[in-house]
C-alpha cells in the first residue's frame, strides 16, 4: 500500500539516414546528401518508486555505451553521452 514500483528497459533503435546538417551562424538545420549517419540503438535503465507521498526516480540512459564516440545525430554533433539521472517529487500537501 505505501511501496509502489516500477523498473523497465527502454531500447530505441534508429536505422542509418541521411541526416539534416546544422549550420551556427544561422542557427538552422539544412538537407545534406554526403554524410551518412551509421544504424545505432540506445538502451535505458530506469527505476521508479513511489513511498507514500513522494516518488522517486533513477535512470541510467544510453546503458549500452561501448566507450567509443558514440552515436551521431547530425554531421560532427555526437549524441547524449551516457549518464545517471534522479529525481524527487514529493507532494506536502493533503
Amino acid at each position: 500500500k505505501y511501496l509502489n514500483s516500477q523498473t523497465g528497459l527502454d531500447i530505441h533503435y534508429k536505422s542509418g539516414y541521411l541526416a539534416d546538417a546544422y549550420m551556427p551562424i544561422t542557427k538552422q538545420f539544412h538537407l545534406q546528401n554526403s554524410f551518412f549517419v551509421d544504424p545505432y540503438w540506445v538502451a535505458d535503465f530506469f527505476i521508479n518508486l513511489q513511498i507514500g507521498r513522494a516518488r522517486v526516480f533513477l535512470k541510467y540512459a544510453y546503458l549500452n555505451f561501448s566507450g567509443g564516440s558514440g552515436y551521431v545525430t547530425t554531421p560532427i554533433y555526437l549524441g547524449m553521452p551516457n549518464q545517471f539521472t534522479f529525481g524527487i517529487n514529493w507532494i506536502f500537501l493533503n
